[in-house]
């Protein structure tokens, strides 16, 4: 436990740290590990599936518009008439959402506990697998969950505190100094998501890793990402590109479904009617589904795997160099007469 807290005390000068760290063989690595070990994959799976929940959604009408008009009325109509359904909906939805959480969790604590092992290049009674990895993970659950819990209160309250005086001033319709604050308010926030994305990183490893309390891994984080500034803003700025190729996996994956699906789709549709092209559309549908979130998922398993090789470079003490003091024999000095 002790091996992690070393490098916080004793203080490493960032720009040697920096000049010590190699990028790409930590990316390099990370892939060859995501690649050996596929059943870390389905840890990444249960990562993965909380990512992809919310919607966006964006009303153009206008009151100008009778046909809007008519079709809020519809909806509301609607939702009078089936409200039950509606409420069910709701509660079935916030219920996925907490299953998917506590999945996001779970697999999260379950593959910061395999790369742990993986990563730490030490011999291993056990070799790890799924089953051993999620009995260890969840032991971390609910420390990695107050953790989560934790930074987004303090996010949230943020939020509150930099949104109120902002929210005032619209009021009272000092739109030029709400403007100008919000602007700032808004570099406040975003510095603070930043900053609150690696102390979740550092706190996570720390908690498992380290197996130190909860407030000690929050200290540790904190420290940790104040003596390596740099080369955590470098490694962060890294994942954009990693993200883009992620991106253009899943479009590639896309397009190929498309192409492939669009020709049978074409015959079904002429040669068997309407029922054959909507069971084309769910097939095709389903293995889009499937393999976008196979990509997530191996994209999460290397993005862990790099943040906790990363953290082993910046964390575990280095090797001191022998320094070997060459002290040269002092001879007595010789006495001469001195002849008056």
């Amino acid at each position: 436990m002790h091996k992690f807290l070393v490098e916080i005390s004793a203080g490493q000068n960032p720009k040697k740290m920096n000049n010590q760290i190699n990028y790409i063989a930590i990316i390099k690595e990370a892939w060859q590990i995501t690649w050996k070990n596929k059943y870390l994959w389905w840890f990444g799976l249960f990562v993965a599936l909380s990512g992809g929940i919310g919607s966006n959604f964006s009303s153009g009408w206008k009151k100008e518009n009778g046909w809007e008009e008519d079709a809020k009325q519809k909806i509301s109509d609607w939702a009078a008439l089936y409200w039950e359904w509606l409420v069910l909906g709701l509660i079935l939805l916030i219920l996925l959402m907490i299953v998917f959480s506590i999945l996001n969790v779970w697999g999260r604590s379950a593959l910061v506990v395999s790369l742990g092992r993986i990563t730490a290049k030490e011999p291993v009674q056990e070799p790890m697998n799924f089953k051993a990895g999620m009995k260890e993970g969840k032991k971390f659950f609910w420390p990695i969950l107050g953790l989560n819990l934790f930074l987004f209160g303090i996010g949230a309250a943020t939020l509150i505190i930099l949104g109120t005086p902002i929210a005032i001033l619209f009021y009272l319709k000092a739109y030029w100094t709400g403007v100008f604050l919000a602007s700032g308010g808004l570099i406040i926030f975003i510095l603070l998501v930043i900053l609150f994305s690696f102390l979740q990183k550092f706190g996570i490893i720390y908690l498992i890793l380290g197996k130190v309390s909860f407030w000690s891994a929050f200290e540790n984080a904190y420290a940790l990402f104040r003596r390596n500034f740099w080369p955590s803003i470098i490694m962060g700025i890294i994942f954009i590109p990693l993200g883009l190729l992620a991106g253009l996996a899943a479009l590639a994956f896309i397009l190929a479904v498309l192409l492939i699906f669009l020709i049978p789709g074409l015959l079904a549709y002429f040669l068997m009617g309407k029922w054959a092209i909507i069971a084309l559309i769910i097939l095709g549908m389903l293995i889009l589904i499937a393999g976008i979130l196979a990509i997530n998922s191996v994209y999460a398993v290397l993005a862990q795997t790099i943040w906790i090789l990363f953290f082993r470079q910046i964390a575990l003490p280095k090797e001191e160099e022998k320094v070997v003091e060459v002290i040269k024999e002092i001879k007595p000095a010789e006495i001469t007469e001195v002849v008056a």
